[in-house]
């Protein structure tokens, strides 16, 4: 059977759908930089086309050369807003690698356009997620920076969830929107629980888990895993303990 498509056209769609997403780290200590590397050369849809630990290296970064910038926010944390805003400008995906979250740092960045953070304690894999993520533009959280989260939004309210004011009841029973399976799943996700543990859990598949979720963020008007973990906070669904 004929599909209609010339040789050229066949070329350029198999060209489309095995590109591989081009990662630049900007990694400040070299052992590490080089490490990760060689680790994220093993999956194969991943191809590190560029790496430094100067920041006037990332600024003159063009955005057609890598589709996300793994950051290190050691690198930028002298001008750090300037840094994001510049990038971001430049339609550049920014993943911010770091030891843990600040309250300022996390709401400047998050204005700026910062599409994830990752714990730099954390596993190649936890960072391949991220990187996927962020690539699709979805906001991305490490699960083992939820603590930090938490402590900021107890301390500070830093990060706000549509407009809502601190303090305000997150749930009106007479309006709650949410059946129980999407509020059983952004529970978890509120918990740190990646989609294929969540659909591990419920004995339900990862793609079921991601229809909930979205319908469930839809509905309360929440865009990120941080506003997603905020409203757990207020609704008490994560132990302050």
């Amino acid at each position: 059977m004929s599909t209609g498509w010339d040789s050229s056209q066949v070329k350029e769609a198999k060209a489309m759908f095995s590109e591989k997403l081009g990662i630049y780290l900007c990694i400040q200590p070299m052992l590490l930089r080089q490490a990760l590397k060689s680790l994220l050369s093993n999956f194969g849809d991943l191809e590190v086309v560029g790496d430094g630990n100067a920041l006037q290296e990332l600024l003159n970064l063009s955005p057609s050369s890598a589709h996300v910038c793994v950051v290190d926010a050691d690198v930028i944390k002298a001008d750090f807003e300037r840094t994001l805003k510049a990038l971001t400008r430049n339609n550049a995906i920014v993943l911010i690698f770091q030891k843990g979250l600040a309250p300022e740092f996390l709401r400047l960045s998050m204005k700026a356009g910062v599409r994830g953070y990752v714990c730099n304690s954390s596993s190649v894999e936890t960072l391949y997620s991220g990187i996927k993520a962020a690539s699709v533009n979805q906001v991305y959280l490490d699960p083992a920076l939820v603590d930090s989260l938490v402590e900021i939004v107890q301390k500070t309210g830093a990060i706000k969830v549509h407009g809502e004011q601190k303090g305000r009841s997150t749930r009106n029973k007479a309006d709650w929107p949410l059946s129980s399976r999407e509020a059983e799943i952004l529970k978890l996700v509120a918990k740190g629980y990646k989609g294929s543990e969540i659909a591990e859990r419920l004995c339900i598949s990862v793609k079921t888990v991601d229809t909930h979720r979205a319908r469930a963020m839809n509905k309360l008007g929440l865009h990120s895993r941080a506003e997603v973990f905020d409203y757990g906070m207020r609704a008490g669904w994560i132990s302050n303990g």
